[in-house]
């Protein structure tokens, strides 16, 4: 096991959904930057994509939110085989069998492969109005150690 884990933490703005093209560009520009420092995890926040404000009924309905989703995750694999590191990427997940989202984080490993996805649980504020609860708590073993994924506010459950 590696005694040291060098991790890149990038921080978006939080956005509006109108704005989540850029937005889009913006992560996959700093996930470009943040190799430069050759890190072995990347973290990107909560509702990095398509943004932390959104309209439930938009998204849930939207074929081209769908697509561009798909599109980015394509993307951010991509970047972790050619960057050989793992990357978590919080994000707006649908769920188009029941019609619900989830503020869910994908940890994608070096091989661009995803091997976990935590879907935030502990809804607070305004986040029961939009979102679903997950149940579950993954945590995988890596060449690090184990990793586990959470979104802000998760443990006061």
């Amino acid at each position: 096991m590696v005694n040291k884990l060098k991790v890149a933490c990038l921080q978006v703005s939080a956005r509006e959904y109108e704005d989540r093209c850029e937005n889009k560009e913006n992560i996959l520009r700093m996930i470009d930057k943040a190799s430069d420092a050759h890190p072995q995890l990347m973290v990107l926040p909560e509702c990095a994509y398509p943004a932390y404000y959104i309209s439930p009924l938009i998204v849930k309905n939207s074929l081209e939110f769908q697509k561009s989703t798909l599109e980015l995750i394509t993307e951010v694999k991509q970047r972790a085989k050619l960057y050989k590191c793992y990357i978590a990427l919080g994000m707006v997940e649908t769920d188009l069998i029941e019609n619900i989202l989830y503020n869910s984080a994908l940890l994608i490993n070096p091989k661009g492969q995803e091997i976990s996805r935590f879907r935030k649980s502990y809804l607070w504020h305004f986040d029961s109005h939009w979102f679903c609860a997950g149940e579950q708590y993954p945590v995988i073993e890596t060449e690090f150690g184990k990793i586990g994924m959470w979104r802000r506010k998760t443990w006061k459950k």
